[in-house]
C-alpha cells in the first residue's frame, strides 16, 4: 500500500466515525482531525510538485465552472456566499454569474475536487437546517419596525359603501403607516443560511491554518534552524494560482452578496449553531482522487 492509499484510507476511517457519531462534539473532533490530514495531504501534492523535473498539464492550476441553480431561483446569493467560503479555505479563486446560476472556480484540480465535494455535502445540509429551524416558527418571535399598507372601504355620507361603476366592487382608500411586525420568513432564511456559511468558513480556514502550521513545524531542524520548505511551497502554490488567474480571468468588479431589509438576531444565532454542527464532508468520497484544504 502506498502513502497516499494510506492517507486515503485514513481519511475515509476519520469521515466514516465522524458521520456515524451521534455526539456533536465527537463528530467536530473527527472532522478537524480530518481537515487538518487533508490539508497536510495537500501540501505533500503541492511539494512533490515544486520538486519534479518535468512538469505536466495535470500539475497546473486550471479553472472549472460550477453550476448554482436555476435563473430566477430563490436563494442562489446564499448558495454561492457558501461556495465563496469554501473556495476561500481552499487556496482558490473564484468568479461569479451576474445572476448567480453558476461560479468559476480557479486552481489545482485536487481543491477544486474537495470544494466541490465540500460545497454539495454542506449546501444539503444548509437547506435542511434552514428549513426546519422555519418550521419552529421561532422567526417569528423577532419583530422588525417597518412601513405597511392598510385599507379600508370607501364610505358615503350614508356610510354605505361606495361602489366602482367598472369592477361593480367596493372602492377602497390606502394608506401606509409604521408598524411592528414579525420578521419575513425570507428574510430570516437569509439570515440563517448567512450565518451558517460564515461558522462553516471559519471552521474550514481554523482547520487549514492549523496543518499549515504543523506542516510548518515539521520543517524545523535538529540544530534548531528551520528551513522555508512548506512555507516556500505554499507561497508557490498560492502565487501559482493567482498568476493563472490574472491572465486568464476577465472579471470585473466585486460580489455584493444579498441584500436583507431586515435582520433577525434569532436566525442569525440559530445559523451559526447549525453551521458549528455541520458536517464537513462525506465518508467515501476520497476512493483514489486526491483532495485537500490546502
Amino acid at each position: 500500500m502506498t502513502n497516499e492509499d494510506r492517507t486515503l484510507e485514513k481519511l475515509a476511517s476519520l469521515l466514516a466515525k465522524a458521520e456515524a457519531t451521534e455526539f456533536e462534539h465527537e463528530r467536530n473532533a473527527f472532522m478537524e482531525a480530518a481537515q487538518r490530514l487533508s490539508t497536510l495531504y495537500s501540501i505533500d501534492l503541492a511539494t512533490a510538485r515544486s520538486r519534479a523535473e518535468n512538469r505536466n498539464k495535470n500539475a497546473k492550476p486550471i479553472k472549472r465552472e460550477v453550476r448554482i441553480g436555476e435563473r430566477g431561483k430563490r436563494g442562489l446569493g446564499n448558495y454561492c456566499n457558501l461556495i465563496i467560503g469554501i473556495s476561500r479555505a481552499n487556496n482558490l479563486k473564484i468568479t461569479l454569474a451576474h445572476n448567480n446560476t453558476y461560479v468559476w472556480l480557479w486552481g489545482f484540480e485536487e481543491d477544486i475536487e474537495l470544494t466541490q465535494r465540500l460545497y454539495g455535502s454542506l449546501l444539503q445540509q444548509m437547506i435542511e437546517a434552514s428549513e426546519a429551524w422555519l418550521d419552529t416558527g421561532e422567526y417569528k418571535n423577532d419583530i422588525v419596525r417597518r412601513e405597511v399598507t392598510k385599507s379600508e372601504i370607501k364610505l358615503d355620507w350614508d356610510d354605505e359603501p361606495v361602489i366602482d361603476y367598472w369592477t361593480g366592487k367596493p372602492k377602497r382608500t390606502y394608506w401606509t403607516e409604521w408598524a411592528d411586525v414579525p420578521i419575513p420568513k425570507i428574510t430570516a432564511r437569509t439570515n440563517f443560511q448567512q450565518a451558517f456559511a460564515s461558522r462553516v468558513e471559519a471552521r474550514l480556514v481554523a482547520a487549514a491554518l492549523e496543518a499549515e502550521a504543523e506542516a510548518e513545524a515539521n520543517d524545523v531542524q535538529a540544530d534548531g534552524t528551520t528551513s522555508s520548505g512548506t512555507e516556500l511551497v505554499l507561497f508557490e502554490k498560492r502565487k501559482e494560482v493567482e498568476d493563472f488567474f490574472k491572465e486568464n480571468s476577465d472579471a470585473r468588479g466585486s460580489w455584493k452578496g444579498g441584500r436583507k431589509s431586515a435582520h433577525s438576531h434569532a436566525a442569525t444565532a440559530a445559523g451559526r449553531q447549525a453551521g458549528n454542527s455541520a458536517r464537513l464532508s462525506n465518508p467515501g468520497e476520497f476512493g483514489g482522487a486526491r483532495r485537500a484544504i490546502g
